[in-house]
């Protein structure tokens, strides 16, 4: 395995920890709107948070532009792995609308994550 290769296995590996971490509050029973919010927020500041921000710098740009953008990338299935049965079950319980599918939703929510990621001047209310 490559360096760059090595290191992209070890962003996948961090995001993939920090999904997990979101795991449990997209999997209470709550309304959905609450679990939405209340699991974004809490996916926006773990990635800001993460102990580990010089990674991403030691690969190439177009490399970390695959990892977290487009619809194939590794972010998205690790996000729709994590929200997916949220989504299914605000569907189900009428809370949002069926016509939009789990990945575009997923491709909305991580838009709305990164913008949110750089926005380190906002105050929670102001986030949340």
């Amino acid at each position: 395995m490559t360096r760059p290769e090595l290191t992209e296995a070890a962003i996948v590996s961090r995001l993939r920890e920090l999904g997990d971490g979101s795991r449990p509050i997209a999997d209470r029973d709550a309304p959905f709107a609450e679990l939405l919010l209340d699991t974004s927020i809490a996916t926006v500041d773990a990635a800001r948070s993460d102990p580990a921000p010089d990674q991403p710098n030691t690969t190439t740009t177009v490399s970390m532009q695959r990892l977290i953008t487009g619809h194939e990338s590794s972010m998205h299935s690790i996000v729709l792995d994590v929200l997916g049965p949220m989504l299914q079950r605000g569907r189900a319980q009428g809370e949002m609308r069926t016509e939009v599918s789990d990945d575009r939703a997923i491709e909305w929510l991580r838009g709305v994550y990164l913008l949110l990621i750089l926005r380190e001047d906002l105050e929670p209310d102001a986030e949340r």
